[in-house]
């Protein structure tokens, strides 16, 4: 064997070409997948129970038109008009497809004795209710 002749095979280890950065990219590659995953169900995924105290955002009522509520309560019907627009604005402007009633998983059933809203839905739409409920109370000028 002269300086000449190629390396017999034997000799040569084999080297599996990009084997090794192959599996670190595929292993990357997985992490980042589950981490999207989880941030995903984090925010979109599971669906929560949220009271939302909102006596302060309703205007004040006079007891002068009263009726019975469909759990046997008297309610004005200032508050009950007051709730249902209240939720009709949340479920037409935070996610609208999130909500019942457009095949969503979302919930707002309105509680008069105590006028609250008690919300079924994500994280996500939770935060924007939030923020909206704050801004109104801005509005009507109490604290956040």
């Amino acid at each position: 064997m002269n300086d000449l002749d190629p390396i017999p095979a034997a000799i040569v280890p084999r080297r599996r070409r990009g084997s090794r950065a192959m599996s670190l990219g595929l292993a990357i590659l997985m992490i980042a997948a589950v981490a999207l995953a989880m941030g995903w169900y984090r925010e979109y995924g599971p669906i929560e129970p949220v009271t939302y105290p909102i006596a302060d955002v309703i205007p004040d009522w006079s007891p002068k038109v009263i009726q019975f509520s469909p759990y046997g309560t008297i309610v004005p019907v200032e508050v009950q008009r007051a709730m249902d627009a209240i939720s009709a604005e949340i479920k037409s402007t935070i996610r609208p497809g999130s909500w019942d009633a457009r095949g969503g998983r979302g919930t707002i059933t309105a509680f008069m004795l105590d006028r609250s809203l008690i919300v079924r839905n994500n994280r996500a739409s939770h935060r924007q209710i939030a923020e909206l409920l704050d801004r109104k109370r801005r509005e009507a000028g109490g604290k956040p």
